[in-house]
């Protein structure tokens, strides 16, 4: 399901048009940000779910989930500035507060991908020094295969018990196209595999707010599944379901499925929402 209708005024009336897309599995869990023989070279054991040597396998789920996060920003970017061009014709108010929403989109992208590329120099210095023990994780293993898979990057705001740990998506007007606070980003993935799911989330062990993230889902294990779907779809901009799960579901859970895909904006969430 893709679907970004973050700071829409009115997203409600968007959730029916989040599009519902049939893919391959190949093509949907494959980025192609590397070429052939570094992407072999580096995600061997990620490719094989090797699980033998576990602080490896997370540091290459977290390196590849952060590539392709920053892969994705500098396209951010670059529509940013695409933005400007809706301005023709309108009034000069209008082009005035488009301009200035489309420096505003640009400035986000670009200090999100400045943190990013920060980020990756400290995954690659971690290879580096092949200190892998400095990935802070948690994983769970389901009895079952669950419905869904995904991977992505996000920095967390709250713990699970509703503890402050960053400002998020939130510039106060003295920070306006300043340098933006850093934040902490948690690394989650939902992988299958031949009947069960893989549920991990991992982070740089010296962020402290990312691992406080991490240790209060840890806590909740008898949730684990609920949880994950629930931080997935309101974090992680594309997430898989099998298209037989999909087809099991009337048009209320459907519509459930889209609201909750709108990264946040469907203020009406209730628990038993994300419950699998």
């Amino acid at each position: 399901i893709q679907g970004d209708f973050a700071f829409v005024q009115g997203a409600e009336t968007y959730y029916e048009s989040v599009r519902v897309l049939e893919i391959s599995i190949n093509k949907a869990s494959t980025f192609y940000g590397f070429c052939s023989f570094h992407d072999t070279k580096n995600f061997v054991q990620l490719d094989r779910l090797d699980l033998s040597n576990l602080p490896l396998f997370l540091w290459q789920l977290f390196y590849r989930a952060t590539a392709h996060e920053k892969y994705r920003k500098i396209i951010a970017v670059d529509f940013a500035d695409q933005v400007r061009l809706l301005d023709k014709g309108a009034g000069l108010a209008q082009q005035q507060q488009l301009q200035f929403e489309a420096s505003f989109q640009s400035w986000c992208h670009s200090e999100g991908l400045r943190h990013l590329d920060l980020l990756l120099k400290e995954i690659e210095g971690v290879r580096a020094r092949q200190s892998f023990d400095e990935i802070s994780y948690t994983y769970f293993l389901t009895e079952r295969r669950l419905p869904f898979a995904g991977v992505g990057c996000f920095q967390p705001s709250m713990a699970l018990d509703g503890s402050v740990l960053q400002r998020v998506n939130r510039v106060l007007r003295h920070e306006l196209f300043g340098a933006m606070l850093p934040t902490e980003t948690v690394c989650m993935a939902a992988i299958p595999t031949k009947s069960s799911t893989l549920l991990c989330l991992c982070s740089l062990r010296g962020q402290t707010k990312a691992t406080r993230f991490i240790e209060s889902i840890a806590a909740q294990p008898e949730r684990i599944a609920s949880i994950f779907f629930g931080t997935m779809m309101l974090s992680i901009e594309n997430v898989y379901f099998t298209p037989s799960y999909l087809r099991t579901l009337s048009a209320g859970p459907m519509s459930t499925l889209k609201r909750l895909s709108s990264l946040g904006i469907a203020e009406d969430i209730k628990e038993s929402d994300i419950r699998l």
